[in-house]
C-alpha cells in the first residue's frame, strides 16, 4: 500500500522534501521529492505505523500521523533464497531442496504459528538441512528471520561442553575457527561467527531473554558493514564485521549446528519453528520494527 498526498506552501510552491518516519521510534524511514504541483507518493517495504513531515525553506516543519500501512506483496521477493512455511511438508517456495537429518526433525500440527503445521526439532542429532549454498560474495547483505518457540531455557547439552543451546540456524565448516550460527543460549539470543568467516571472532549475546512457551520472531540482518539481531522487532545485538554470512561448503541447518571437525561440540534444539526466510542482497531491518502478523509472502 502506498501513501500519497499534496504538499505546497502558502504561495502554492511545492515543499522541498517529504520525510517519512517510523512512528513508534521516530526513526527516519525515507524521503521523497514532490513534483511541481506538490504531489508525492511513497511505498514502504514493510507494514507498520508511519508519520510524515513536510519540510520547506522559511517554514516550520509540519508533521502528520500516525498512518498504518499494510504491505501485501514482498518487494524483495526476487532476493529471497529460502522460504519455508512448513504447511504439511518441507517445500521451499524458492525451489531449494531440504532434507531431514536424524529422526527428530518432523512436521507437527502442534508446532504451528501460521497455518496448520510447523517444524519440530528435538535433540543434537536432528535438523532440517540444505546442501545448496547461498552464493554469498564479499560483503553481500543478508537477512535471516523466522519464528521459534521453546519451553525451557535449558536446551540440549553439547556433548563436549557444559553449554545448553536451542539453535535457529547454523552453517559451520570443518576445523578450528569455522563456526557460524544463531542460537538461544540459556534464554539469550546469541550470534557466533569465527574469524575464518567474519575476519574476527564474534560471539555477541542479547541483553534480554526470549519469552518461554510462545512464538517469538528472530531476525538477523547485515547491511554491508553492520550486523544486527532482533527479538520480536527490538534490536538486541549490533556489531561491525567484514561480511554478514559466509558460504562454508557445508549444509545450512535449521535447528542445529555442526562443525564437522569438532562433532563433540555439535548443538541442536528442543524447539518449534515456523516461517523461515533468508533474503540475500537485502538488509531488511536496521532499527526496531513491527513484527509480521501473517505468513511471509510468496510473491
Amino acid at each position: 500500500m502506498a501513501i500519497s498526498g499534496n504538499a505546497t506552501t502558502s504561495d502554492g510552491q511545492p515543499v522541498d522534501v517529504v520525510r517519512i518516519f517510523r512512528w513508534p521510534d521516530k526513526e527516519l524511514y525515507g524521503a521523497v521529492l514532490p513534483d511541481a504541483a506538490g504531489d508525492w507518493t511513497f511505498e514502504p517495504v514493510q507494514s507498520g505505523e508511519y508519520g510524515i513531515t513536510y519540510i520547506a525553506a522559511g517554514c516550520q516543519p509540519v508533521t502528520h500521523g500516525p498512518y498504518y500501512l499494510e504491505v501485501d506483496n514482498d518487494p524483495y521477493y526476487q532476493n529471497v533464497v529460502a522460504l519455508l512455511h512448513f504447511d504439511g511438508d518441507f517445500i521451499d517456495e524458492t525451489g531449494r531442496i531440504w532434507y531431514q537429518r536424524g529422526s527428530q526433525s518432523i512436521i507437527s500440527e502442534t508446532s504451528a504459528y501460521f497455518g496448520g503445521s510447523g517444524l519440530r526439532v528435538d535433540g543434537i542429532d536432528s535438523s532440517l538441512d540444505s546442501d545448496a549454498q547461498l552464493g554469498m560474495v564479499g560483503n553481500d547483505r543478508i537477512t535471516i528471520e523466522g519464528w521459534m518457540r521453546i519451553q525451557s531455557y535449558t536446551g540440549p547439552k553439547m556433548p563436549g561442553a557444559n553449554i545448553y543451546r536451542h539453535t535457529l540456524l547454523g552453517q559451520s565448516g570443518n576445523g578450528s575457527f569455522r563456526d557460524q550460527f544463531i542460537c538461544i543460549e540459556e534464554g539469550f539470543l546469541k550470534v557466533e561467527r569465527n574469524n575464518t568467516y567474519a575476519g574476527v571472532n564474534i560471539a555477541e549475546t542479547s541483553t534480554t531473554k526470549v519469552p518461554l512457551n510462545e512464538f517469538f520472531h528472530i531476525a538477523y540482518s547485515y547491511d554491508g558493514t553492520t550486523t544486527r539481531a532482533f527479538i520480536n522487532g527490538v534490536k538486541n545485538i549490533e556489531f561491525n564485521s567484514q561480511n554478514g554470512w559466509a558460504d562454508t561448503g557445508y549444509p545450512l541447518r535449521i535447528g542445529a549446528n555442526l562443525n564437522v571437525g569438532f562433532q563433540k561440540y555439535r548443538q541442536g534444539s528442543n524447539a518449534d519453528f515456523d516461517d523461515i526466510r533468508i533474503t540475500k542482497g537485502i538488509s531488511r531491518y536496521i532499527s526496531d520494527f513491527d513484527i509480521p502478523t501473517k505468513p511471509f509472502q510468496n510473491i
